[in-house]
């Protein structure tokens, strides 16, 4: 995997205990947090520059026609 900001080949999933992933929450529009719901990700990092950026091997949407 090359790094999408650098170009650098130092690119990593970062590891989580026991194959666990990350959980971006959904939070309303009136600061309620939506426990349980939000996505699942993978956190990946580039060595080089130190960015991150989220993963989801499972993410789908359809392209909404104007």
């Amino acid at each position: 995997m090359i790094c999408p900001f650098c170009g650098a080949n130092t690119v990593a999933k970062i590891n989580t205990p026991n194959g666990q992933k990350f959980l971006i929450q959904l939070i309303g529009n009136d600061n309620s947090i939506g426990i349980g719901n939000g996505m699942k990700v993978d956190l990946i990092a580039c060595g080089t520059c130190k960015n991150i950026w989220m993963h989801d091997d499972g993410l789908a949407f359809t392209r909404k026609e104007n």
